[in-house]
């Protein structure tokens, strides 16, 4: 028997709810495409039942990680306001291009948390 990978799954079904086809799932997280496709189709099946879907220890982000996020959240909008305070709109407007380019471009950029984790595991393992 295997054991399921209840942040895997978290991160499948958030997709899934999103709208994601299994190949979109598959590329932006780079999950098995056979193991997207067994678990889509598990949520559509209990979707079409009516079901809840049931995940265990579904991934929910630490308080620390809310801080971090708050506190970069803060520091750009502060950054934001002294822009145009000072008039520099044009250098706020490629800002902001940029800010939004990341965050469009951020499912194909970023590392998932299984990536992060493999990364961190294989550093520390060659070190």
């Amino acid at each position: 028997m295997y054991k399921t990978n209840p942040d895997r799954n978290a991160i499948i079904y958030e997709q899934w709810e999103k709208g994601n086809t299994v190949s979109e799932i598959h590329l932006r997280t780079g999950i098995p495409r056979s193991t997207v496709g067994y678990y889509v189709r598990k949520f559509n099946k209990y979707a079409k039942d009516g079901r809840p879907v049931v995940l265990p220890q579904k991934r929910e982000a630490g308080k620390s990680n809310v801080l971090v996020s708050a506190t970069k959240k803060w520091f750009a909008f502060d950054t934001i306001i002294d822009m145009l305070k000072s008039g520099e709109v044009e250098k706020l407007y490629y800002l902001l291009s940029v800010i939004k380019l990341i965050k469009e471009l951020g499912d194909q950029i970023l590392f998932t948390q299984e990536e992060n984790k493999a990364f961190f595991e294989a550093l520390l393992t060659k070190s």
